[in-house]
């Protein structure tokens, strides 16, 4: 970890494991909606969700 003036960043990223969108934890879902992201998975025909290097969420709807 790098400390550089009262701040720590780290040089690895935090590993996450695939999930539906629902199970993340609430901050990242409300910072998803701040940007538009529907994370109850309506209106849209596919997702793909990335946290830092992390694939969280691969879904493309069935076409008809």
């Amino acid at each position: 970890m790098l400390t550089n003036e009262g701040m720590r960043f780290r040089r690895t990223a935090r590993a996450w494991k695939p999930c539906p969108l629902a199970e993340l934890p609430d901050e990242v879902l409300s910072r998803a909606r701040e940007v538009g992201v529907k994370t109850d998975g309506t209106d849209r025909a596919g997702s793909y969700f990335q946290i830092d290097h992390s694939v969280i969420f691969a879904r493309v709807q069935e076409a008809f």
